[in-house]
């Protein structure tokens, strides 16, 4: 296999496909045994749907070995559109992806890592992988898939000033002074129609990646088990947050930023008093390519591979230890982000509960199916309210 094209000899041994409805408890089942027994994907077939299914489509590839019909490896797939509207890019993100030790050829993961790109039905714009396994997945991608890129998120923090951290382990307390230059207001935004009465998501197109109308609202919206918080900078910019408590002190967790991400350094002040009105520890955020400078001038620092501050990034269970996050990706002009992929997605459940852990009804699907309709819909209304 060689970056650039198929290789025959894998559609010999196996089909290669998108996955159905009919695919989903195999997919489970090999999950439960070649990666975790207790993973969330492997025993809640509702949170499975929710993650892939699109109507009738799975968002799952596929390696069906010809001879025994089993699954020997595959990949989950986060489309950030539905790649039914022309004007929308057709940009997405890789999940789960597990090879079996009973694979029969070499390289059957690349392969699939290879394909991915030609199979969704619309023509891909970029690839996001995020968590790449460093000893791995990370070194065979940075050998084989010479024209894509390959690295490692930095990590970006800021410190309240605190005599005394809870989960942050802190050795050098260091705090930025906030450029004031141009600072700006955030808005929390209600709902998924607040913010897309503010929000310019035609100019959002421009940047990549692209998320649509329906990838937000399902994804961080009707999220079923976490909570998000989405704050605006006027119409060009949205900061995605998860708040996260341990010991019983709390961090706010920037895990995605929508829209034009070089305007960070205008929300510093603002960021800066959330974190002391909500008397949150920190706030970090994981990112590639936005402007250093910029985001110094908003007062966050970075946190090195060899830090002796630890800014954790595990919390089911907490773990006090500084964790790299790598990726391999494909696109130009690509931002990348925590909640790229699967690395800001609960792994698991109440075992004895199932469903436990969720805090929102998945029904509410059927509003997140709809919610490209839903703004269409509004932005028809108010093009006709411009117009008379």
């Amino acid at each position: 296999m060689s970056r650039g094209k198929t290789s025959a000899k894998f559609d010999e041994l196996y089909e290669i496909r998108l996955a159905t409805p009919n695919d989903i408890d195999n997919i489970m089942a090999f999950l439960k045994e070649y990666w975790d027994k207790n993973h969330i994907l492997a025993v809640n077939r509702d949170f499975f749907e929710y993650e892939f299914r699109v109507g009738d489509r799975v968002n799952y590839i596929l390696a069906v070995n010809r001879q025994t019909g089993r699954i020997d490896a595959c990949e989950g797939i986060y489309i950030y559109s539905k790649g039914d509207d022309d004007t929308e890019p057709f940009d997405m993100s890789g999940g789960m992806f597990r090879t079996s030790p009973n694979a029969l050829l070499p390289f059957l993961g690349l392969e699939i890592l290879y394909r991915k790109r030609f199979m969704m039905g619309v023509t891909m714009r970029s690839y996001i992988g995020i968590g790449s396994n460093f000893n791995t997945s990370y070194p065979l991608t940075k050998k084989y898939f010479k024209d894509d890129m390959v690295g490692r998120l930095d990590h970006f923090y800021r410190l309240n000033d605190k005599k005394e951290y809870k989960i942050a382990h802190i050795t050098h307390k260091t705090i930025l002074d906030i450029d004031s230059k141009d600072q700006a207001e955030l808005v929390l935004f209600k709902d998924f129609k607040h913010m897309y009465e503010v929000f310019d998501n035609e100019s959002f197109k421009k940047h990549n990646p692209y998320k649509s109308p329906w990838y937000i609202n399902k994804r961080y919206f009707n999220n079923p088990v976490f909570t998000y918080k989405l704050y605006g900078l006027e119409s060009s910019l949205v900061l995605v947050c998860r708040e996260v408590a341990y010991n019983g002190a709390r961090v706010l967790r920037i895990v995605d930023i929508l829209g034009d991400r070089e305007q960070f350094h205008r929300v510093g002040k603002a960021l800066d008093n959330l974190m002391k009105q909500n008397d949150y520890e920190y706030i970090d955020l994981y990112q590639k390519n936005m402007d250093r400078d910029g985001l110094k001038k908003a007062g966050f620092i970075e946190r090195l591979e060899d830090d002796v501050n630890i800014i954790p990034n595990y919390f089911a269970p907490y773990l006090a230890k500084n964790i790299e996050i790598y990726y391999h990706a494909y696109g130009e002009n690509l931002y990348m982000f925590k909640a790229d992929g699967d690395q800001d997605r609960a792994s698991s459940v109440d075992v004895e509960n199932l469903g436990y852990r969720f805090t929102k009804p998945l029904d509410s699907l059927k509003d997140v199916n709809n919610a490209g309709a839903s703004l269409k819909s509004t932005t028809q209304n108010q093009n006709s309210t411009k117009e008379s």
